[in-house]
């Protein structure tokens, strides 16, 4: 069974998260041919040459997070039985490729995501087969339109809407009912125990230095740190002020 990594980046912020994100897979054991990193909102579908030797690619549109990452695996002709999909605004630690290889795959999992499936931010691997249903759809909504009040809605509708909507199953009924996909047969299992279990939040910090204040979110069960900018939808804790970590 083949596990690719693939990260969703955008070219406003690469320079500043490849430095952090990649290494760290590196260092917990993943070999670089495995490790795909997409950066939207280029001109071009192009390969770029980097110091870490992963498979670096610009691409022509910007649909957001997995929508964005998912669409590039079909335009791209990018193949594997299973992607690992996880945001450029996250370090792994070294257990990381361990955890993912330990675990078991036999019940032929369509996705395993990393914890409550609503709070697991579309982090998860998801088998390949299983994304290709989705692929109409996908290319339906390639966005390739940048103004300011275009990438408001999209960021609106994808990014915090749609959030998590290949693995919870009412935002597949109700975000792509016509993709023919029996919701009920989906198998979807979680890297956490319990499954239910929510990541622990650390608090905040400007871990890139660029003013953003993010939350520090540690899913421990396999070893991902995640810097998320929109903390604020949090419902188990509430931060008004801003502390260094």
């Amino acid at each position: 069974m083949q596990i690719k990594f693939i990260i969703n980046s955008h070219i406003e912020y690469v320079n500043k998260t490849i430095h952090n994100i990649v290494p760290s897979l590196l260092q917990s054991g993943i070999d670089p041919s495995l490790i795909y990193m997409i950066v939207t909102q280029c001109n071009e579908n192009k390969k770029i040459d980097n110091q870490y030797g992963i498979n670096l690619y610009q691409v022509d549109h910007n649909s957001y997070d997995a929508h964005a990452t998912f669409l590039s695996v079909f335009e791209l002709g990018l193949s594997s039985d299973y992607w690992f999909y996880i945001h450029d605004t996250c370090i792994v630690e070294e257990k990381f490729y361990q955890k993912i290889k330990e675990f078991d795959y036999s019940p032929d999992y369509d996705v395993v995501r990393l914890c409550n499936e609503n709070a697991t931010m579309g982090l998860a691997l998801y088998k390949h087969s299983y994304i290709k249903k989705f692929e109409p759809t996908l290319r339906k909504e390639k966005n390739t339109d940048y103004s300011e009040e275009r990438m408001k809605i999209m960021k609106r509708d994808f990014s915090i809407m749609r959030e998590n909507m290949f693995i919870w199953k009412s935002k597949i009924k109700h975000y792509i009912g016509d993709i023919p996909i029996d919701v009920n047969n989906i198998k979807i299992s979680s890297f956490s125990n319990p499954e239910d279990k929510y990541p622990k939040y650390l608090g905040i910090c400007d871990f890139y230095g660029t003013g953003t204040p993010r939350l520090k979110v540690h899913f421990e069960d396999i070893g991902i740190y995640k810097f998320s900018a929109n903390y604020g939808q949090n419902p188990h804790e509430s931060f008004d002020h801003v502390i260094k970590l």
